[in-house]
């Protein structure tokens, strides 16, 4: 199975249960990093999240993963934790809920000389985005973006 179809499923299933018990599930990533696989669930909540957060989540997991899904042979080293304070901009859902807040954008290309620009999303939709940094207002075109994060404002 493709990784993006095993995140899918994952996501799908895990989901409304960890929405039940207080959490959203913002991503799920399934990587290899040297010799081992990495599962990871990124999960948050209005008030923040807790080390017990991540053990409870993490527990849950556990009792439900092994026996509905399949992976591989290398076995996997679960992780659960909150995506942070500069959280990756990767689902429409992300975006939306950056609106109006700090973001830097990281470019495959430079831009008016930069290849990172910082400022608040202004404005989005399936083609472009919209940043103000302060001094100008910048308008991005989504193909260009090669990542996005949430940023600390000072």
């Amino acid at each position: 199975m493709k990784t993006s179809q095993l995140v899918t499923r994952l996501e799908e299933r895990f989901d409304e249960p960890l929405q039940e018990m207080g959490y959203a599930l913002r991503d799920v990533e399934w990587v290899r990093e040297h010799n081992d696989w990495y599962l990871r669930f990124f999960i948050q909540k209005p008030d923040g999240i807790t080390l017990t957060d991540c053990e409870q989540v993490s527990r849950y997991l556990d009792g439900v993963l092994d026996d509905e899904f399949t992976f591989g042979d290398e076995g996997y080293i679960l992780e659960v934790s909150s995506p942070g304070l500069e959280a990756p901009l990767k689902k429409p859902a992300h975006w939306d809920e950056a609106l109006g807040q700090p973001i830097e954008v990281s470019l495959y290309q430079k831009l008016d000389g930069q290849k990172t620009i910082r400022g608040i999303l202004k404005e989005l939709n399936t083609e472009h985005i919209v940043l103000d940094t302060g001094e100008q207002t910048v308008r991005i075109q989504r193909q260009q973006i090669a990542k996005a994060n949430l940023a600390i404002a000072f």
